[in-house]
């Protein structure tokens, strides 16, 4: 949809013509000359004659104001459509809620609008202190041709913070996007590790191992079968998918080390960093 800020209308009418229109939020601020005259069906309709003459007509509307009578009309649509917050990451991931962060993360997304963006009133807020587009400075930056922004994280403090980005156009019109999210400097951690689906059918394609961690780290997946013999093992480098800080996910097509299919039965995960286990779930084959 376009922003359509002035739109000229200009109507001829005859003596004792009648002008009819249907409308919402529009403005009509002056007829020239001519006997008024006229029905509108919108919404909040106000109808004032011309010098001269009596106004005619009758309004079953909102948001319309006309002054009746004449020879031009100039109609005026208002700008109603709030800015865009998309593509919004941390580190180049996106992070889902409760997420894990490095506390020095750079956040980058796409704000856009159709007119401007008010750099004054638009701005980034992290625990409750907020930085106007227009005061960003060094390594966090707002460019209003692309409508790339960019936010470097310096959160002190382990544990959870909200973060959001408020857009504001020209108009007034305000777009909030927000999320909470957690730090943790100390020994790396793996939370909410679980593989998906489960039961997992192998005979139906790949599952998704999936898990949480504290900060980037290397890390491993292994998966031991019911006798305790290791079975599948994969290794991931600190900082690439599948050591990242925050959620990661790996798929896995249910095949062990030697390339074949297991079977039913239960199955034990764990992922392990510096030798030792930092998370863990159970897997259930069934085919």
């Amino acid at each position: 949809m376009k922003k359509t800020m002035v739109t000229s209308l200009f109507l001829l009418l005859a003596a004792g013509a009648v002008l009819a229109m249907s409308s919402a939020n529009y403005y009509s601020p002056m007829s020239i000359v001519g006997a008024g005259g006229g029905n509108s069906v919108s919404a909040s309709y106000a109808n004032t004659s011309a010098i001269g003459a009596a106004a005619v007509g009758k309004s079953v509307s909102a948001s319309y104001i006309g002054i009746s009578g004449g020879l031009g009309i100039t109609v005026y649509s208002g700008d109603l459509i709030p800015p865009m917050i998309s593509n919004a990451k941390i580190d180049g991931k996106t992070t889902i809620a409760n997420d894990y962060i490095k506390s020095d993360g750079t956040l980058t997304a796409l704000v856009t609008d159709e007119t401007a963006i008010d750099l004054n009133a638009s701005s980034v807020e992290v625990d409750g202190t907020g930085t106007t587009f227009a005061a960003l400075t060094g390594s966090s930056s707002y460019n209003a041709t692309t409508g790339v922004l960019t936010f470097k994280f310096n959160l002190t403090t382990n544990g959870n913070h909200s973060y959001s980005i408020r857009a504001v156009d020209s108009s007034g019109n305000t777009t909030i996007a927000a999320q909470t999210v957690k730090t943790d400097t100390g020994d790396l951690k793996a939370t909410s590790v679980y593989m998906y689906p489960n039961p997992f059918n192998p005979n139906n394609g790949a599952g998704a191992i999936a898990y949480q961690l504290s900060k980037d780290g290397d890390t491993s997946i292994y998966i031991f079968n019911s006798v305790g013999q290791l079975i599948y093992k994969r290794s991931y480098v600190a900082g690439q998918p599948g050591a990242q800080a925050g959620y990661n996910e790996v798929a896995w097509d249910g095949k062990s080390d030697f390339g074949t299919v297991l079977g039913n039965d239960i199955y034990f995960l764990r992922v392990v960093s510096g030798g030792k286990p930092i998370g863990r779930t159970k897997i259930a084959v069934i085919k």
